[in-house]
């Protein structure tokens, strides 16, 4: 029997769902596909498939403070 996938849920900011949305489209793809895509070609390449970096203080607490705002709120 094959394997059966597995469903795996995160939050992503409203926006930032649409634009890769739009993006991903462009290129025929799903977010779902292109999600995938990047976890095989990270296990194939045993590191992220591009050289990850900082950013600068600023664009780190906006990260933050966006992730925050997309997660559930909690009762």
């Amino acid at each position: 029997m094959p394997n059966q996938p597995v469903n795996v849920t995160f939050w992503l900011d409203p926006k930032v769902k649409a634009e890769a949305d739009a993006l991903f489209s462009e290129m025929g793809l799903t977010l779902n596909t292109a999600v995938s895509m990047f976890v095989r070609q990270s296990i194939r390449d045993g590191s992220f498939p591009f050289r990850p970096t900082v950013a600068p203080a600023k664009d780190a607490e906006a990260a933050v403070t966006e992730a925050k705002a997309a997660a559930p709120k909690k009762a």
